[in-house]
């Protein structure tokens, strides 16, 4: 480190500090390749001695064990599926609600929005039992 601390301290060299610092890495990378294939070339010497069996030659059988991997299929009891039971039948409908004791609207006031049309409009109409509107009239309108 101190190397190539110097080398980029400025000390005014900037062409030698350049060359330098290509040999660094030069010998950095030299030196990386070199061991990594030393390594590689013993681990396959290791792995090659492990599978390597001296006593092994082609041809030679010798005494094995034959292992038969036979499954047997175990009876299985047969399963029915019964289909459920029908619904029971719904309770009474609920009861009718009563009327409710609207007659008419004096006024209300309606947000329409997406209708590029403004004013006011006042209505007067008629809410029926099931909640239909009946007998719409314009009371007043801007």
């Amino acid at each position: 480190m101190q190397l190539l601390w110097s080398v980029g301290s400025g000390s005014g060299g900037g062409a030698s500090g350049a060359k330098l610092l290509g040999a660094v890495m030069a010998i950095r990378y030299g030196g990386a390749v070199v061991l990594g294939g030393i390594v590689t070339f013993a681990l396959l010497m290791a792995m090659r001695g492990v599978i390597a069996n001296p006593e092994a030659k082609v041809g030679d059988v010798g005494e094995g064990h034959i292992v038969e991997l036979v499954q047997v299929q175990e009876d299985r009891d047969v399963v029915v599926e019964t289909k459920l039971p029908e619904p029971p039948p719904p309770d009474e409908p609920p009861p009718d609600l009563p009327p409710q004791a609207i007659d008419s609207v004096e006024s209300i006031g309606i947000d329409v929005g997406a209708v590029p049309i403004e004013g006011h409009v006042k209505l007067k109409f008629t809410v029926t039992e099931t909640g239909s509107v009946i007998d719409p009239v314009v009371v007043a309108a801007d």
